[in-house]
């Protein structure tokens, strides 16, 4: 493993683009407004992963303390609930449910499971697009620093 956090962040992209629906729309973000550039350049839906960090897991060894490493997914360009032909843009909910099964039973590069943290609505609205919404999963996983 080069980069711990590199090597989980292109794992987890790689698990999101197992969805249909995203595959080849998933960009390494360093903050949300970075999901702009992204949908100039991929089709809607398109989704960012956003490092946030490591913290502390007080459980374990003094000598082997775990981390939570945590990432956030950002998703752009999807309908909230209902599916509507004329827009062509998926149903979010939907959408975020297939992300969740792809990403929630599968194990990390160095085998620590993801964990499913929270699910909501984030207002990204700009001048040039007032009301644009998107909808933010953040996951967590165990690593061992050494």
């Amino acid at each position: 493993m080069a980069d711990l956090v590199t090597d989980s962040v292109n794992d987890l992209i790689a698990k999101i683009e197992q969805v249909a629906a995203v595959r080849a729309r998933v960009v390494y973000m360093y903050e949300e407004n970075d999901i702009y550039d992204a949908k100039k350049k991929l089709n809607y839906p398109c989704l960012g992963v956003i490092y946030a960090g490591l913290t502390l897991n007080e459980a374990g060894t003094r000598r082997e303390r775990s981390h939570n490493l945590l990432c956030t997914i950002l998703l752009l360009g999807a309908d909230l609930c209902v599916h509507d032909a004329s827009t062509k843009m998926p149903d979010a909910t939907a959408l975020l449910d297939d992300i969740r099964t792809a990403v929630r039973t599968t194990t990390g590069v160095d085998e620590m499971k993801w964990r499913f943290e929270s699910e909501t609505p984030i207002d990204l609205s700009t001048d040039d697009n007032p009301a644009q919404l998107g909808y933010v999963q953040r996951w967590s996983r165990n690593v061992i620093l050494t």
